[in-house]
């Protein structure tokens, strides 16, 4: 009986785990909820200016960059379009050590806060003229006036958080679209190994609770998704570890998320690429990297069954689009230096990797927002912005795994090691839960005592094992024995019912803690939060676990000691592509375990003396 619930207990967790990575809830477009009515507190202007009427011609010169920036967050922007070049985030850097970028680049049409509209026209308009600047200490004020139409930008930083307003007036009353993405970040191809990286996701809170809608939901039955904003308390991207999020302080109307599919896609390449060879139409969608030998290619698939009169602002762009055909991907392939490297392009030509574009229509007049673009680092959002709290998530567990984060924060500020912290975290945690695990040994020694007994038992009842009458006395003559030597048959399983939620908190928490993302440990482990990339840490587990059962001979009958034989096995390679401080976290404590278990026989032996 302890070894089928030993069996069950590791199935159950199996089954949570792809469950969670393989299964995806089918949930419907979120209704309409009942319209409420948001009072927004009347406040003062960000930065004082006088309006300017629309038919008179206000922009800048010539073309220009500009900056907000504090200890937190650098942004660029330019005056032409009035757009945000790239945002930095200071205190989180990339693979190269330098400051991470949260700046999608899967298509160049749109940048973050972009404004686009129906009409090309004034989309052009929008966002190829050159706007009036005026510079403040932290704040930057865009401002277009001309005879079809007036745009006003303010943007104020403070820490990681923008104050952004936009008024718009035009004189056919054309509605204006937000944009965020498509994308929330471009991932280093290096970050890309970290199999527990989530792709960017919409996020939104409908003032019932948070919701996130993963882009593996959008599809034929749900082409977009669209939400009108009185339900919308704050809508944004998210990954694992950073956030764009946008908390409307005015009215606004629907938002609206769509898959895009048409974007930069890239690829490694082995042996180079020549685009001198390409048409001069391709130069502009097809690039590459010399430095990272990265080929990056736009417009790859093409949209037969979307619905063009749903999606309002991209109609035009859709329509208009040159998709690659056959005949342009053979250029491609021409341009390759070798034709080794055909397999890596025709994966690139295979993948079908959307990114979430979400655009939010504005109303005319002025419009205001609290912008968040940062990293998901629960500390400072409860210091700055508690009600954001809940946009990181720890899962099923999280009221283990926060408490885990603290402590082994705590840890870390003392030693300055991740890995290191991880395992004196597992040490206290064994100290903590020796009783509960020493009550396993002394149980499970019990049971190898007993066990001739419930061998000679089922012997007996062998023939007769499928009658249930018969059964159900071997069973009662089971629990007599038991009960006679004073062994309580789940007393082996506990400690793992306990540790399999701690493993799940840690699992948790190392893909979702910001503190754990890229942090080394030593020597070929670059990054606890994702995988060994040589798969050192997960074989040492397993070995461990295989001595660990030897230790303890299996028990049971023979379907039940062939499962268990395996358990090491099918451990190993489940922890393959774990991240490596989760694994890391498991080895310590099966280590721990069997000095536990020799102890335990030491103080045995020494009481016979």
């Amino acid at each position: 009986m302890e070894k089928r619930l030993l069996i069950a207990l590791a199935l159950s967790f199996l089954v949570l785990l792809l469950w969670s990575k393989l299964f995806i809830p089918k949930e419907p477009i979120p209704p309409q909820i009942k319209e409420e009515v948001v009072k927004v507190e009347k406040k003062e202007e960000l930065v004082k200016q006088e309006d300017i009427s629309i038919e008179e011609i206000v922009k800048g010169e010539e073309e220009k960059d500009y900056f907000l920036e504090n200890d937190y967050i650098k942004i660029e922007y330019t005056n032409k379009g009035a757009k945000i070049k790239d945002i930095h985030l200071k205190k989180y850097l990339d693979y190269d050590k330098k400051p991470l970028s949260l700046y999608p680049k899967y298509n160049l049409e749109f940048s973050p806060l972009n404004l686009n509209f129906e009409e090309e026209d004034l989309n052009k308009i929008a966002n190829e003229e050159i706007y009036k600047v005026e510079e403040g200490k932290n704040s930057l004020v865009f401002y277009l006036s001309l005879p079809e139409i007036f745009i006003k930008k303010i943007f104020v930083l403070e820490n990681s958080f923008l104050k952004f307003e936009i008024e718009l007036k035009s004189k056919n009353g054309s509605k204006g679209y937000l944009i965020m993405g498509p994308g929330l970040r471009e991932v280093d191809f290096r970050e890309e190994n970290n199999k527990f990286l989530l792709p960017a996701n919409f996020v939104y809170n409908d003032f019932k609770g948070i919701k996130r809608i993963p882009v593996a939901k959008f599809g034929k039955k749900m082409p977009f998704l669209e939400i009108n904003s009185q339900n919308i308390k704050y809508f944004g991207l998210e990954d694992s570890y950073f956030a764009f999020i946008l908390t409307p302080t005015s009215k606004l109307n629907k938002v609206k998320v769509i898959p895009e599919k048409n974007i930069f896609v890239k690829t490694k390449l082995k042996y180079g690429f020549d685009n001198e060879k390409l048409s001069d139409d391709l130069k502009k969608r097809v690039l590459f990297d010399e430095k990272r030998n990265e080929i990056l290619v736009y417009g790859i698939y093409q949209e037969k069954d979307r619905d063009l009169e749903k999606l309002n602002f991209r109609e035009n762009f859709i329509k208009e689009m040159a998709f690659l055909t056959e005949k342009e991907k053979q250029e491609i392939k021409n341009c390759l230096k070798d034709q080794r490297d055909i397999k890596r392009l025709d994966a690139l030509f295979q993948k079908n990797l959307p990114q979430l574009l979400v655009s939010a229509e504005i109303l005319q007049g002025k419009n205001s927002f609290e912008v968040f673009l940062g990293a998901k680092d629960l500390d400072f959002l409860r210091k700055n912005k508690p009600e954001l709290v809940e946009i990181i998530s720890f899962g099923f567990f999280s009221f283990i795994a926060k408490p885990l984060l603290w402590i082994l924060k705590g840890i870390n500020n003392l030693i300055g090691n991740w890995g290191f912290s991880i395992i004196i975290l597992t040490f206290l945690l064994r100290i903590v839960l020796y009783p509960i695990n020493h009550k396993q040994i002394v149980s499970m020694k019990k049971m190898q005592k007993v066990q001739p007994k419930i061998e000679a038992i089922r012997k007996k009842y062998k023939n007769s094992i499928k009658d249930m009458d018969e059964r159900a006395k071997m069973n009662q003559e089971i629990m007599e024995v038991y009960k006679k030597e004073g062994i309580n048959p789940l007393g082996g399983c506990l400690p793992l019912a306990i540790q399999i939620p701690i493993l799940w908190a840690f699992y948790s928490m190392l893909t979702s803690a910001i503190e754990l993302r890229n942090s080394p440990f030593i020597f070929w482990i670059k990054d606890l939060s994702s995988r060994d990339p040589y798969y050192i840490t997960p074989i040492l587990m397993g070995i461990g676990m295989l001595w660990q059962q030897k230790m303890t001979p299996t028990q049971g009958t023979g379907s039940q000691k062939f499962l268990m034989n395996m358990m090491p096995i099918f451990f190993t390679f489940l922890f393959l592509n774990f991240p490596s401080g989760v694994v890391l976290y498991w080895f310590v404590n099966t280590i721990l375990q069997i000095l536990q278990t020799y102890i335990y026989k030491w103080r045995s032996k020494e009481e016979l003396k």
